[in-house]
Parts: C-alpha cells; structure tokens; sequence
C-alpha cells in the first residue's frame, strides 16, 4: 500500500459520518407550511449503541433550560418491565413500532435551533444518476430522481450525516431503545444483525416565522404521546388471547353466532344431577355489553336489554375473584405442584411464573406485574382458561345466570328469539350493542331495517320488551358495584357460609348452588334494594351507597364500595346458611372466625364513616368511634333478621 493510499485509508477509517442508511422518502408538504422530511427505514442495534442518541447521554443536559427538553426521563423500571415482560417472555410475538429520530443540527454537544449559516437543501446530479440534496453535513441521496428537486413520496433514497455537526435524538421510543440495548449490548457480535424500524425526520431550514427546531421537536414529541391511544380496555378483553383474565372473561359470555354462522341456543342444565342449580353455557352475548370500558361501565349507560359488561365481568374476575394476584391464581387453580422440569408446557410456564413471582420481593429484580404474570402463549392460556372452568365453572356462572332476577331476565330473551324474527332481533341487539351508550338505531343494519317501517316497529317493541325490569334503578343487583361483590373473595365466601351451616360442602358445585340460592333468598325479602332498612335505619348506607355532594344518599361505584358490598352478601348468606344451627346466636359465638370477622369490620367501618358525614353536615359530628356502636347493631340486625326466617 502506498503512502497516499494508506493516508487515504486511515481518514476513511477515521471519518466522522455515519453509513449508509438506506430509506424511503416521504414529506407532510401538504399538511404543513413547510415539509418534514421522514424517512422510513431500520436500524440495527448496533446502530441504537453507536448512532442515536437519548437526552440523558448528552453531557451538560442538566444544566438546560425547560425549553430545551423535548423528552421524558428514562425510568429504570420502565426500561426493565420492558425488557422483561416483552422482549424476554417467550409467549409473544414480538413487534416494536418505529421509534421516532430527528436529525438535529448540534453546537457544543447540544442540539441547535436553527440551521447554521442561513443554509437551505442544495440539489447537484449524483454520480451516475438521479440527485443529492445537503446540508452542510447532511446528504440524502435520490438515485431515481428524474429532476433536481425533492422526489415524490415512496422513493428510495440513501442517508447519511456528519455525526460532528449532527445528532440523531430519539424524540419516541427512549424507552424501547433502552430495553433493547439493555436485552443486546455493545458488545454483542451480532448486534448488527438485530434490526428495529425508525423512522427519521428532518425539518426542512425554511421554517415558519417564528418557529425554531427545538420548538417543534417539542412539538411533535406531545403530539405523538399525548393524542396516542391505547386499546379500550372492552377491545382488549375480546381481542387478547394470552391474558388469562381476558381469556377467562370471553369463556363466560355465550357468542351470539360461536362459529360465525349458526346462532346460539340458551339452555339451563344442571351442574350435578344431586343439586337443583342449572346454568347456561354462558351469559348471552346479546345481554353483555361488549363496547363499553371503563369510562361507561355502569349499568345505567348500558343498552336497557343489556345487564352487565364485559368490562364489569373482567373487572369482577381479575380484581375481585382472583384479586389481581398470582398467589390466589395458583390457590383457586390448584396450580402449586406444577414445576418448571414438567412435560406440560403449560405446568412448566405456571412454575416459571412462579419463580419470577417469587423473586419480585428483591428489589434488585427486574418486576413484572401480577396481571401480566398471566400473559402466557394462546394455548398455554386457553388449557389455564379449561382449568379455571373445570373448578369453578358453577360459582362463575351461577351468580350471573342462575340468580333469580338475571335469570328471569335471560329467560325473555330466550323466549324473544326462539319467535319467528328472532333472528332478525338478535341481529338488531348485537349491531347497536356495537357502538357503546343507549340506542340511537343509527347503526347501517337499524338504517335498513327501517326501510321497512312496520317490521322495524314490531322489532323495536319486541326489544322494548326486553328491557330491564320497571324500577330496576331501586335495586343493588343491577349495577357494577354489586355485581363485582358477587365474586369478591369466593374462598372467604365459602368458609363464611360453612361455618354459618356448621359443616362443610361436599364440593364446588353444592357451594354455588347454595350460594345461589341464599341470594335468591335474599333477594326475594327486598335486602338488595336500595333503600333496605332495618330498625329504621338504611343497611347499605356506607356500604354501597355514599353521600352526595348535595347531603343525599348516592351510589358509591369505587371498588373499595364494591368490597364492602360483597362483604356484606357474604354476611347475609351466611346468616342465611346458619338457619338450621339457630341463626343470628349460633352466628354471634363465630363472628372472629376467618371470612367473618374482617368482613364485620370492613361494614361497620363503612357504616359509621357515613353517619359521621351526615353529622359532618349538621355541624355535630362525633369522633368516629361513637358511631361504631350503633353501626354495630344495625348489622347485627339484619343478620338477627336474615338468620330467624326457618330452614333453607
């Protein structure tokens, strides 16, 4: 090698621009005043280490002004819940969406407002063909270009900048590109190898009057993470195959069309040719609102015909069943001796869970959230799902389909589409039901139908008739807060309910069915309504229902309320099952055992901090201990009076 060719050599090796990027070219021309040229591309992991740059790396970045910042903080456990539950579980499918650079101008290690120099793109003939418009530093090469201009949209085209005068700044996805250089380092040889898509902005020099570039950097960082919408809660629950919860959930509710075809049929069959309970294969699909998340779960901004959602129904499962905990997950499913050297797949990812929940307690560990412990691969998850039915199919259901005032309500509509245009009525049901909050009949279907006046009119009547029962706003059994109750801690309802009966339950199945059939009982002597009394005073005051900002008696639809509302149906079939043994006197000599006495606490707290309220209002309020007494009593008599009604 000659003098000059090795001194050549060494600048090449020494040279401060980056490679070669290929990409493909668009602009937003038409959307703004001036373009924003993005390129569409993918980047290695070994570009992430050596090409592009988060904020927190720039030295001297403490030190700048607000107006200088345009990302968030990299959190660590952000980085390692990312690194964990995604790019190391070995259920997912893995796809990150672009992360989001802008090729910045920089001076003194610090990105630049504006270009340098007053500058503007300079287009010159490439080598052979087509064009190369640059910056000082920067160079986007259009090899089919037809003309000395920016080309069309779609164009290949090849990128690169002098890393001196440039820095490639990650404006979305810092935290992605930290899992994934946390998951892959520099050092690894094949980090090369390992591609991740980006896609990079320029803004052109010929900004708006009165824009710079760290303004706009700012800009489109909110636009992209303040309008980005995560999946509606309700979409997740139909959609997820590998959440347990979400799995769980779909299995509960009977598809209107399971094969896309042929309709459902509702049928009650027993659960034990010994025991009286009946249940359907699931809560009709018709009946459950599908559509609605958080934000309108209440039963009162559901469809009339509609009595739960598929939302109350996760929520009741993961929070309130299971209490969003991996530990009961493993109690409820009788999971606790599968180990990881088993030739179950899914015993095997059970115990791998395990070992990960174990650890969580050390802070040192990468911590991954009891909900998403229950992601697993969509087989895994569906042999869980048949696991969890197999147990507790019968206390799932049973509340939400066997209890009297639901179960009356699926029988209408049984009887409704088993008539000649029953089909036409479930279609009706499940396209409005498609589009959350009441009716408006607007949907394409309900548009067609109308076409045909007086078949619409008869089709509507028919729904009409499925409406919730008169009055149904007085009673406790029709709102989230009482169905989530249902479920609330179903092994502490057993253990309550035995010790009122004095014996055990020969199986699962003889629980639900007693269960059922206690709130049947309950039910029937008006205790779930609303303004239940005992003793002139209201039971449900500080438990379901809380006070108003005007002083009136509201309903209280957080999950704590929601707790105390199962705790007190907990009590009250208890009291119910203690009948034989002599009931309330037989229950008094019981009231520290487990399932009863935090329960007691829980609605005597919940009582007395109501009461206080009230007085809070009249000026007279006591300290809470005053009002724990009589609280007391009030429990004590609706247990007194749900105990000395006879046998079951």
């Amino acid at each position: 090698m000659s003098k000059s060719q090795f001194k050549q050599f060494a600048k090449s090796k020494a040279t401060p621009w980056s490679e070669k990027f290929t990409v493909v070219y668009g602009n937003y021309n038409w959307l703004n005043d001036a373009p924003i040229h993005y390129l569409l591309t993918t980047l290695s992991v070994r570009n992430l280490w050596n090409e592009v740059r988060l904020m927190g790396e720039i030295s001297g970045v403490e030190k700048w002004g607000f107006e200088a910042l345009f990302q968030r903080v990299v959190r660590d456990e952000w980085v390692n819940a990312i690194t964990k539950q995604y790019l190391q579980a070995k259920e997912r499918f893995k796809f990150f969406p672009p992360v989001t650079i802008a090729l910045l101008p920089c001076e003194s290690n610090r990105p630049a407002r504006k270009y340098p120099g007053n500058q503007n793109f300079q287009f010159m003939n490439g080598l052979e063909e087509g064009c190369i418009a640059s910056l000082d530093g920067l160079e986007i090469e259009f090899p089919t270009s037809a003309g000395l201009d920016f080309p069309d949209f779609g164009q290949p085209a090849l990128l690169r900048w002098d890393k001196s005068r440039y820095m490639a700044l990650a404006i979305d996805g810092q935290h992605r590109i930290s899992a994934l250089r946390k998951l892959i380092p520099q050092s690894d040889q094949n980090a090369e190898k390992k591609d991740v898509p980006a896609t990079i902005l320029i803004f052109d020099p010929k900004l708006p009057d009165g824009r710079d570039l760290i303004q706009v950097t700012r800009e489109i960082f909110i636009d992209i993470n303040k309008n980005a919408k995560t999946v509606d809660e309700s979409r997740l629950i139909l959609l997820d195959d590998r959440n347990f919860y979400n799995g769980l959930t779909r299995k509960l509710i009977l598809q209107a069309y399971p094969d896309g075809e042929t309709p459902s049929s509702i049928h009650y069959e027993k659960i034990d040719s010994r025991l009286d309970l009946k249940i359907p294969l699931g809560i009709p699909q018709e009946l459950v609102d599908t559509a609605a998340g958080r934000e309108a779960a209440d039963v009162g901004k559901l469809k009339d015909w509609q009595y739960t959602s598929a939302f109350i129904l996760n929520r009741a499962i993961q929070y309130f069943a299971f209490e969003n905990s991996f530990k009961r997950f493993e109690e409820m499913l009788e999971t606790e001796d599968f180990r990881t050297n088993s030739e179950e797949a899914s015993e095997a990812a059970v115990a791998e869970r395990r070992e990960i929940y174990d650890n969580n307690n050390d802070d040192e560990q990468e911590v991954i959230s009891d909900s998403d412990m229950l992601s697993f691969r969509p087989a895994i998850t569906e042999k869980l799902i048949e696991r969890a039915m197999s147990r507790h199919r019968s206390l799932f259901l049973g509340p939400f389909t066997a209890f009297a005032p639901y179960r009356k309500h699926i029988g209408q509509f049984s009887d409704a589409i088993s008539a000649n245009d029953g089909d036409v009525l479930r279609a009706l049901m499940l396209s409005e039901a498609s589009i959350p909050g009441k009716s408006t009949f607007e949907t394409k279907f309900a548009q067609d139908l109308k076409t045909n006046e007086v078949e619409f009119r008869k089709i509507k009547n028919s729904l009409k008739k499925l409406s919730r029962p008169n009055n149904w706003e007085n009673s406790l059994v029709w709102y989230s807060i009482f169905q989530r109750g249902l479920l609330f801690q179903p092994w502490l309802i057993k253990k309550a309910m035995e010790t009122g009966r004095g014996a055990g339950f020969e199986s699962r199945e003889q629980f639900a069915a007693e269960y059922v059939r206690s709130l049947d009982i309950i039910e029937a002597d008006g205790w779930f309504d609303r303004a239940a009394k005992v003793d002139s005073k209201q039971i449900w005051h500080g438990v379901a229902l809380k006070l108003g900002e005007k002083g009136e008696s509201a309903l209280d639809g957080s999950d704590g309320a929601a707790r105390r509302t199962g705790q007190m149906i907990r009590m009250m079939v208890c009291a119910v099952q203690s009948r034989p043994k002599g009931g309330f006197k037989h229950l008094e000599n019981n009231l520290n055992k487990h399932g009863i006495a935090a329960a007691v606490t829980s609605i005597v707290n919940g009582m007395s901090r109501y009461a206080k309220a009230v007085d809070s209002i009249k000026g007279t309020a006591k300290d809470l201990a005053e009002y724990r007494k009589p609280a007391t009593q009030t429990l004590y008599s609706v247990l007194t009076k749900l105990g000395e009604q006879g046998e079951i």
